[in-house]
């Protein structure tokens, strides 16, 4: 079958390449070869994909892509099992595959706290080609109903280190039942973190913000992005009914425990404010506000 088609190729290209030049042969003969260069061009990244992906990551993903390479029993968590077609860290809705560049910024900035590491230094082609390989390991991309839109992901708001913003946050952490699983303080020891699976059954555990170490990223967009659209394969769901406003006071309130190691002293968040009811003004809150609030590296964060 290879042979058959190695010989077909020259002889197709040569044949649309040849067509009459009239106005609608010309017409036909450019779009024929645009055709077919693309899907030459599609096979050649594909292969360079596939070298790559060989290279450098079947070790531990494992060369069906099923997350079972040598070095998988000696990590934890488990490498990605491509064949399920499902992705942690995107901008898609829960349950959805992910875009190019959400697979982009997973290869050059690595998963944190895990063996995944960053391959910014690959080059762009080789990035983009090992993607290519990766989707030829689940049928799901195959299917057009797995696929939606980005969510929008705002940028922070100039007073999300403010006190009104972080009570906010609390009110919507201990509402929303955040603690059942990340814990009254944010160490990962909720009622329910001592049973929870992944997609594959793997035991797994959620984030304790007391380390610092956040898998999807801590810039106050990618904590945006993960409370919105949740981690596929795992217990953490999306929370797409909270507001802009919730959702940011969240984020203040995650950073803050980052910050902390622990919960903020409550007595800074006096008066108490409600979920469905906007702070106190900024303004006010941000009398005798704490410096720089700043998440900092903790533990062992890389």
């Amino acid at each position: 079958m290879k042979q058959l088609r190695r010989w077909l190729e020259p002889v197709l290209l040569l044949a649309v390449l040849f067509v009459p030049m009239t106005n609608a042969g010309a017409q036909t003969r450019t779009a024929g070869a645009e055709v077919m260069l693309s899907a030459l061009r599609a096979e050649e990244s594909l292969k360079l994909g596939k070298r790559v992906y060989q290279r450098h990551c079947s070790g531990c993903h494992g060369l069906e892509g099923n997350g079972e390479g040598p070095a998988a029993r000696w990590l934890d968590p488990k490498p990605r099992d491509f064949t399920l077609g499902t992705f942690k860290f995107r901008t898609t809705p829960s349950g959805f595959l992910p875009t190019d560049e959400d697979l982009l910024r997973t290869i050059r900035e690595g998963v944190h706290g895990t063996s995944m590491p960053s391959w910014r230094l690959m080059p762009e082609v080789e990035q983009r080609a090992v993607i290519a390989y990766i989707k030829t390991f689940s049928d799901a991309w195959e299917d057009p109903a797995n696929y939606a839109k980005p969510v929008l992901i705002p940028y922070p708001p100039e007073d999300l280190k403010s006190k009104a913003r972080v009570r906010l946050g609390r009110t919507v952490y201990r509402a929303m039942g955040c603690k059942q699983c990340h814990g009254e303080t944010g160490g990962g020891d909720g009622p329910s973190s001592k049973n929870m699976t992944d997609d594959k059954g793997n035991p797994i555990r959620p984030a304790n913000f007391h380390r610092g170490v956040l898998r999807g990223g801590r810039t106050p967009r990618d904590i945006y992005r993960t409370i919105v659209t949740g981690i596929s394969g795992t217990p953490m769901p999306g929370f797409t009914s909270l507001t802009e406003e919730q959702v940011w006071g969240l984020v203040a309130y995650v950073r803050e425990i980052i910050k902390h190691r622990g919960d903020p002293d409550p007595d800074a968040f006096d008066p108490p404010c409600t979920l469905w009811n906007t702070c106190p003004p900024a303004e006010e809150a941000n009398a005798g506000a704490t410096g720089d609030a700043e998440a900092q590296p903790q533990g062992d964060e890389r």
